[in-house]
């Protein structure tokens, strides 16, 4: 029996003409979470505020290291442990995710009519997982597992 590669359905929207934008659905925790599919991010991050809706307060972990991107040179970031996501027929079982106000982000996809999303699914899981992008399936598919 050959082996089924998990796959995950992405939402592909064109934010202008010609630049577009991935989005994922999927669980964390059980609940609903929408993320951005971002390969250049180092790692998956979750909104600061929304991440309340995953876990709870003191779960979240200040981290000594500052982070870099999302329009600023450093700041301060925190962390926290997921206790399970699942992206489309992928199960990760406990993730690290870095925690950071995104809000920006958010309060400019509500300008354009673009629903919020909770974070960033990064490279830290895309590598990990070997995920390919199938842009005319509007797919990623995962070859690690």
């Amino acid at each position: 029996m050959k082996n089924v590669k998990p796959k995950a359905k992405l939402e592909i929207l064109e934010i202008e003409t010609g630049n577009y934008h991935l989005f994922v659905q999927l669980l964390v925790c059980g609940m609903p979470c929408r993320l951005l599919v971002d390969t250049g991010a180092s790692k998956t991050v979750f909104d600061a505020d929304r991440i309340l809706s995953f876990v709870k307060q003191n779960q979240i972990k200040e981290n000594p290291a500052k982070s870099i991107g999302l329009g600023t040179n450093a700041m301060e970031t925190f962390t926290s442990m997921l206790s399970d996501m699942r992206i489309g027929q992928l199960y990760i079982k406990k993730w690290e995710v870095a925690v950071l106000p995104i809000n920006h982000v958010n309060e400019t996809y509500a300008l354009a009519q673009i629903p919020a999303i909770d974070g960033v699914l990064g490279s830290d899981i895309l590598m990990k997982y070997q995920a390919t992008i199938n842009y005319k399936k509007a797919q990623i598919k995962f070859n690690k597992y």
